[in-house]
């Protein structure tokens, strides 16, 4: 079984005053669109990570069979969501996928691929950590065997679990990927403005 958690506790401090998770994209939300491509994928369990502006994230995904979890540390950057949302991780869960919440161009499909490429691995590596990687770039989102909840709990670096994957290399398994999906989100309005033409030209 894998969870996924949704980072969706961010300011969007890029953003020029808007929380770009609550920002249109094709007649729903950004978080909409990314909660349900999540849904729609081999995920038994999604998890949110609220912080700022919870109470309208929640009103957005009223109605969505998810699991929320307020983060009242947001403001001290990704890492804390992350392990806000560890408490929530389901008994049986095999590994769990960190999802950002400002992907909207991922689909069902792309997160299946993660988890069909973790689940393969996982035939010859115990705890395998699987990522999309495209010539020299890494994307989202990231797929954590369960193995490694302690070690995220412990983790002391704000911005993400970067250096836990440096320092378990060995069971670091990239899938190579042919969309540029996997590393486009949403960080500011030239950003936005770029997801809007893609929509426009039905890309």
């Amino acid at each position: 079984m894998i969870n996924a958690v949704i980072l969706a506790a961010g300011t969007s401090s890029r953003m020029q005053g808007e929380n770009k998770l609550l920002m249109p994209y094709r007649q729903k939300t950004i978080i909409q669109s990314v909660t349900e491509s999540i849904l729609g994928s081999k995920c038994q369990k999604v998890i949110v990570v609220l912080g700022h502006q919870h109470d309208q994230i929640l009103k957005v995904l009223e109605g969505y069979p998810v699991e929320f979890i307020f983060n009242a540390a947001y403001r001290r950057g990704q890492t804390s969501s992350i392990q806000a949302s560890m408490s929530m991780l389901g008994d049986h869960a095999a590994g769990f996928m960190v999802c950002l919440g400002d992907m909207p161009l991922l689909t069902s499909q792309s997160y299946d691929l993660l988890i069909d490429h973790f689940f393969m691995t996982r035939e010859s590596c115990a705890h395998p950590i699987v990522r999309p990687v495209f010539k020299n770039s890494v994307g989202h989102p990231v797929l954590f065997d369960i193995h490694y909840r302690e070690e995220i709990l412990a983790h002391d670096e704000p911005d993400g679990c970067k250096s836990i994957i440096r320092e378990n290399r060995a069971s670091y398994h990239p899938l190579d990927v042919n969309t540029l999906n996997f590393f486009f989100d949403i960080d500011n309005p030239d950003d936005y403005r770029r997801l809007i033409i893609s929509s426009e030209e039905g890309i």
